[in-house]
């Protein structure tokens, strides 16, 4: 039988891998399903041969194929376009595997792409490689006829095949594993041809990289529903185009996507790698033309390059991008809606649902951001919103009334509601159900979903897993366009930026939700949510609903401790005291220390005394029911689980006659959380007092909440005002009938309104990043960093090339995920430009943030030993911080020395003797005079492997029982709740809008300088010393020293033909090139929608993203200095009001 497959017959390891392949050969153009089952197969085999004889492979944690192509090991070894190929066969063959139809074409590739990796093999495991061609003219051809009875026939027997072919495969790759037990006897045989083989040259591809682009679409398209076998979807024929393209007025689109009505649903134009997706939009807007002019309904259009896809409903939207291609279903949803779609500004509030005038507020606002009026027509306006509105005030149900608005309206199918824990899901998914019972609903933290659900509840990290794991494992997942809407809660910088792929892989409306005091609310939230900085949609705070009686008001007792304010020193304990603190680290081993910091108290140190004493203020002065007989519902925030547990444990000691029932501890560690957590929500039930571990500091409500304990400091000024917001809610009778619920208290016992009223802004937190990420950018950085010229000799440069290398792997890894990761597809074009080792070789600093921001947080190490990574990376910045002679050296030094001291008592462990010398060495001072960096990257070799040997942080855990002091309670003080100066702003921006057509302002928009007689009457005309108030007023508001010109200029933004009219000298010489154009466009674009640009925004992205090296890398040093003068001279009409 003549096969192209005919050259692996020279092993008997290698038989059922032949098999395979030539049974996959003989089924292309009869059952292309079958054949790529088969391909699929023969590959897994010759892979599972590979990691069985190469002694340089080492099987992943996960044993399947997917791991396998992934492992570094692997990607290390193996051509990255042989890999590429190997998981295109993979994907072939998972589509085949789940009853997706597999054209021949696709077969083919397969064929292919397998041929050449057997190529491959020969050339590197034995001493005969084969060099042949794939020839077709071998595979078995058919006639039309034939071929037609025999795609009739699989129609029909497919499946029952499928499942034979699978249960064989499956089959043959558990009994070929057995037979590869025994090859362990060739392996130093392979070796040796391996090493022999290393610089032959590597097999090239019989399938272009046009051709592999193009199933990359293939394959996209395919896994989203689409049947790519119809005579009218690919390479379609129009014969009505424009004569001045084509003079027969013929042209071809390279997808037309069809309804079921016969009628075009899409049209979509693909560009090469090398090309800006966005060159084929007016080539897809000629094809819509012509579609719409000959079948009278116009396609909905997608142009693409495989690694950015546009979307552009052009009756309504403008173009977007999205993160891939739409189901069917959600195609013809999306025609239907243009004429079904009403104005969302006149349809009518449930008011039973959401009724106070501040709701109302909030939902029209919304509408009034999402629609617009064009030439008479309704248009479509942004696509994000963001309520701000204080804990208590009805976010949710405000929430609910927008979605049945959004439904009246037919704007909307299907929403997910996003939250960042289980409990806040179970919350919203209980009151949607209640308000809109007739939805079909699912939460699914608790459920799976079966796609018919309307209504989808949702943590963000089991979003995140459905998606991914639908998409590896080949089953139905969730579309782009699956939700027409997705509701975030507590939508906060920290949410977003660590869950942004989930909102970048749903195209949908975008409704944020938080309880952040506006002022408090981070500028990346703003601009997540395309909004002003400083003005969310719509906002309603707390101080305004306690003035409306919609939310009650705190009341603050400071409770500090002696102890919790300045720590423990102690010369200063009594005799009695400085015994039992001895005692407590004699007990461990450890010295009795001088003094103990505030920080280290609750947080390693416990003191019984301290945590009775602010039990018993609680329980004397804090707020009863029941006519005094009972504590009222109370949360008590601790610093982390031991703290809380020794809270309940000194309380049942304190007060046993309450039978250990009036006190729970609710945190993550507790599996029955959610179910006391229910039963803290019963008015009527035990506990009373909730000890939570961040578990309740937000989002969960309880009415009858009447304290709050805040025995743990806080430095987020948005998390303290959240915590606040526990006890805001409204309570009726309470008290007793007609005895409502007025306030509560707060106590507090480290000082945290001292603190917030010296910073006001508080303390930001970090964004918290893995190991994996930071390895991944230290290695960068270091590599960097040796390109000094103190570096350049040849071990050092080796060396940096081995931190490259692993980073190369790391992209490499990623790159193999790209057809079911879609973060990574979301990537694709920067991950696949370094998934070359050559791109590593020249990074600089910029595209070391840039990878690090992009790409980073995706990377993972499959290492299991989380302390050895942590130690790799304690000793990589070491290495950068002598290599860039940082004095933070020196604490890293100490923080490697505890831990060779503390290894150093375990020397009874074989592992730790081996070591005895190097770790002996560390801790003297000599040592430390000469060591090199060489020496630190060795001492991270020698000793990664002892770090799990290390219990905890070094610090054991102490409880002591020792007097503390608590200054006298101080009396109960209102707590100043914060205002809203953005009320003034809002309005001097409505009466600016109202008369843009004010002379002064109308040459503000239009680019026109004003005199100093004209800046006069604009300040009398604007300020009115009432309402909005008096220039003084405006500057105060404002906090910055913004002149009033730029001022105005953000609010109208700049006239699009005056910005054009300044640039005109280069948009009128036309040898721009694409590049080029696209930054002046984009230039343009910005004064446009915002006015003003600061010089140093062009620096950053979106114009960094078109060159790295923004305008420095794309024009000359006179055309760089005359776009500056042009935007000094934009920015100067409207500074130079100021």
């Amino acid at each position: 039988m003549n096969t192209n497959f005919h050259f692996i017959d020279s092993k008997d390891a290698w038989k059922p891998v032949q098999d395979a392949a030539v049974d996959g050969e003989q089924h292309i153009y009869t059952k292309p399903v079958i054949a790529g089952i088969l391909f699929r197969q023969s590959m897994e085999l010759m892979v599972n041969w590979m990691y069985a004889i190469d002694l340089e492979f080492e099987l992943p944690f996960k044993n399947t194929i997917a791991a396998k192509l992934r492992a570094n090991c692997f990607t290390r070894d193996v051509p990255q376009h042989i890999i590429r190929e190997l998981e295109m066969i993979r994907e072939i063959g998972n589509n085949a595997t789940h009853k997706r139809l597999i054209r021949q074409e696709q077969a083919l590739a397969a064929a292919q792409y397998l041929h050449n990796f057997f190529k491959y093999i020969t050339r590197t495991y034995t001493d005969q490689p084969y060099e042949g061609a794939f020839d077709e003219s071998i595979i078995p051809q058919q006639t039309a006829q034939e071929v037609g009875l025999a795609e009739k026939k699989e129609a029909k027997n497919t499946f029952e095949a499928q499942k034979r072919i699978i249960a064989q495969q499956m089959a043959e790759i558990q009994a070929n594993e057995q037979r590869l037990l025994v090859l362990h006897q060739d392996q130093e045989k392979i070796a040796a041809l391996k090493a022999q083989n290393k610089n032959l040259p590597q097999p090239v591809s019989a399938v272009s990289e046009a051709a592999t682009r193009k199933l990359y679409i293939d394959v996209e398209l395919e896994a989203v529903g689409w049947d790519l076998s119809g005579k009218h979807i690919k390479e379609f024929e129009l014969d009505n185009m424009p004569t001045h393209m084509n003079r027969t007025g013929k042209g071809f689109v390279d997808y037309v996507l069809w309804g079921d009505d016969g009628l075009p649903l899409a049209v979509i134009e693909a560009k090469r790698t090398t090309k800006n997706p966005k060159e084929g939009k007016r080539q897809a807007v000629i094809y819509a033309d012509a579609l719409e002019a000959k079948y009278g309904r116009r396609p909905l259009i997608f142009y693409t390059n495989g690694f950015e896809t546009w979307f552009w409903d052009d009756s309504f939207y403008p173009p977007r991008q999205v993160a891939g291609f739409f189901r069917k279903d959600e195609l013809e949803a999306l025609i239907e809606r243009r004429m079904s779609r009403k104005d969302l500004r006149s349809i009518s509030i449930n008011k039973d649902i959401a009724g106070r005038y501040y709701q109302e507020e909030a939902m029209k606002r919304v509408a009034e951001a999402w629609v617009a009026d064009f030439e008479g027509d309704l248009s479509g306006n942004k696509r994000k919103a963001l309520l701000v509105m204080a804990t208590g005030t009805g976010k949710t149900r405000t929430a609910i009334a927008l979605v049945e608005m959004l439904l009246k309206a037919n704007w909307v199918k299907r929403v997910l509601f996003l939250a960042d824990r289980n409990e806040l899901v179970k919350q919203a998914h209980n009151s949607f159900t209640t308000h809109l019972p007739s939805l079909s609903s699912v939460n699914l933290t608790k459920q799976e979903d079966n796609e018919a659900h309307r209504l989808v509840f949702s943590t963000y990290p089991t979003m995140l897993n459905r998606i991914d794991e639908a998409r590896s494992e080949g089953k139905p997942l969730y579309g782009v366009g699956h939700f027409d809407l997705i509701i975030v809660d507590e939508a906060h910088r920290s949410i977003y930026k660590k869950y942004e792929d989930i909102f970048l892989y749903f195209d949908a409306l975008l409704l944020g939700l938080t309880a952040t005091p506006h002022d408090e609310t981070h500028r990346d939230t703003y601009h997540a949510f395309d909004c002003e900085v400083g003005n969310p949609t719509y906002y309603y705070e707390l101080d305004q609903a306690v003035t409306d009686q919609y939310l009650v008001p705190p009341k603050k007792l400071s409770v500090p401790t002696t102890f919790l304010q300045r720590g423990i020193k102690y010369n200063e304990l009594p005799e009695e005291d400085r015994e039992q603190f001895e005692n407590a680290f004699a007990m461990l081993g450890e010295e009795v220390p001088e003094e103990i910091d505030a920080a280290a108290i609750n947080k390693w140190l416990f003191n019984k005394d301290t945590i009775r004493k602010i039990l018993n203020t609680l329980m004397d002065k804090g707020i009863k029911i029941e006519s005094g007989d009972k504590i009222g519902k109370t949360i008590i925030f601790a610093k982390n689980q031991d703290h809380a547990e020794l809270i309940e444990e000194v309380f049942n000691e304190q007060f046993p006659q309450y039978r250990g029932l009036l006190t729970e501890v609710i945190s993550y560690r507790n599996k029955y959380a959610e179910d006391a957590i229910k039963k803290f929500k019963t008015p009527e039930q035990n506990p009373q007092i909730a000890v939570s571990v961040d578990m309740l500091d937000t989002g969960i409500d309880v009415p009858e909440v009447v304290n709050l304990v805040f025995f743990k400091p806080v430095y987020s000024k948005a998390k303290f005002w959240q915590m606040i917001g526990r006890g805001t809610r409204l309570c009726t009778d309470l008290f007793g009938p007609g005895k409502d619920k007025e306030h509560f208290f707060i106590f507090d016992c480290c000082l945290n309104f001292e603190f917030f009223e010296i910073n006001p802004e508080g303390v930001s937190g970090f964004e918290q990043r893995s190991i994996s990420h930071r390895l991944f950018e230290i290695q960068m950085q270091l590599a960097e960093a040796l390109r000094g010229h103190q570096f350049l000799e040849d071990g050092y440069q080796a060396y940096r090339n081995q931190l490259l290398d692993n980073c190369h792997q790391m992209v490499l890894a990623l790159y193999s995920q790209r057809n079911e990761n879609f973060r990574v597809r979301q990537r694709l074009g920067l991950i696949e430009g370094f998934s070359n080792r050559e791109a590593w070789n020249d990074l600089g600093l910029s595209r070391v943030n840039e990878l690090s921001l992009n790409i980073g947080k995706l990377v993972f190490l499959e290492d299991p030993d989380e302390k050895a990574k942590l130690f790799d990376y304690l000793m990589l910045r070491m290495q950068l911080a002598m290599a860039t002679e940082d004095p933070g050296f020196g604490k890293m030094q100490q923080n490697l020395q505890r831990r060779a001291e503390r290894l150093l008592t375990m020397s009874n462990i074989p592992a730790v003797q081996d070591k005895l010398s190097l770790l002996t060495s560390l801790m003297r001072d000599e040592y430390w005079s000469s060591v090199a960096l060489p020496d630190l990257e060795h001492i991270r070799v020698e000793l990664r492997h002892l770090m799990n040997l290390l219990k905890g942080n070094g610090q054991s855990k102490v409880i002591m029982d020792i007097e503390d002091l608590m200054d006298e309670t101080g009396q109960v003080e209102e707590v100043l709740l914060p205002t809203t100066p953005q009320n003034y702003l809002d309005k001097v921006r409505a009466y600016v809008e109202r008369n843009r057509d004010y002379l002064v302002i109308s040459k503000l928009f239009k680019n026109q300088p004003i005199t100093q007689h004209e800046l006069e009457q604009l300040e009398g005309f604007l300020f009115d010393g009432d309402e909005r108030g008096t220039r003084e007023d405006f500057q105060k508001a404002l906090d910055t020293d913004k002149p009033l010109g730029l001022f105005i200029r953000s609010i109208l933004g700049l006239d699009r033909n005056a910005a054009m009219q300044e640039f005109s000298t280069f948009l009128e010489k036309g040898n721009l090139s694409s590049d080029q154009q696209k930054f002046i466009e984009t230039i343009i674009d910005h004064f446009t929608h915002q006015g003003y640009i600061d010089p140093r925004m062009l620096f950053e992205s979106p114009y960094t993203s078109i060159d790295p090296k923004s305008l420095v890398g794309l024009f000359d040093n006179t055309s760089t200095a005359k776009i500056f003068s042009i935007i000094d001279r934009i920015n100067g009409n409207a500074e130079g009001v100021g």
